[in-house]
């Protein structure tokens, strides 16, 4: 293959998964705007299915724990007609979306969003300590590949040299 057909298969594949992405967040926002089941399915199939399969292909550090949050958030969901219940919140509490019920009714409420959480559900909580993770560990990685240099290695301008170049030549001449 020459280097252009490369180019264009990566440029294929990039376009495909922000498509699918597209396509993922479309469904979610109308499950959150309608509440309707049909939506709250297709979105959580079509998510579980993207997540687990990037997840097996890269093997990503944190992605069990993406996948148990996404996994409690479907069950709970799809449990309770489309919607997330809330435990422990009040009744007056108005919700920016239909898919919360403040009502603290429904099933699993274990995995619902809770008031001593901040609002937060269980899986909301796996999800969020799964990304971090993944965050954590791409930092690790770049700053292991790159290790962070000292300033005083580099030159100010293209005039000066290295102060501890500079420095240990003039032990040298002492």
């Amino acid at each position: 293959m020459t280097r252009l057909s490369l180019v264009q298969i990566a440029r294929e594949s990039t376009v495909k998964v922000y498509v699918k992405l597209a396509c993922v967040l479309c469904i979610g926002a109308l499950w959150r705007f309608t509440a309707n089941m049909a939506f709250c399915y297709l979105f959580w199939i079509t998510t579980l299915a993207w997540v687990v399969r990037y997840l097996v292909r890269a093997r990503v550090k944190g992605g069990l724990l993406v996948l148990l949050g996404i996994t409690c958030n479907a069950l709970v969901t799809s449990l309770n007609k489309g919607v997330m219940p809330s435990v422990g919140i009040p009744a007056t509490f108005q919700p920016a979306a239909p898919i919360w019920n403040v009502s603290g009714k429904g099933q699993w409420l274990t995995l619902a969003d809770q008031a001593a959480l901040y609002r937060f559900s269980i899986g909301d909580m796996f999800l969020i300590a799964g990304v971090l993770m993944f965050l954590m560990d791409g930092v690790y990685r770049f700053y292991t590949i790159n290790p962070i240099k000292e300033a005083a290695e580099f030159p100010v301008n293209a005039n000066d040299e290295p102060t501890v170049a500079a420095a240990s030549r003039g032990r040298e001449l002492a």
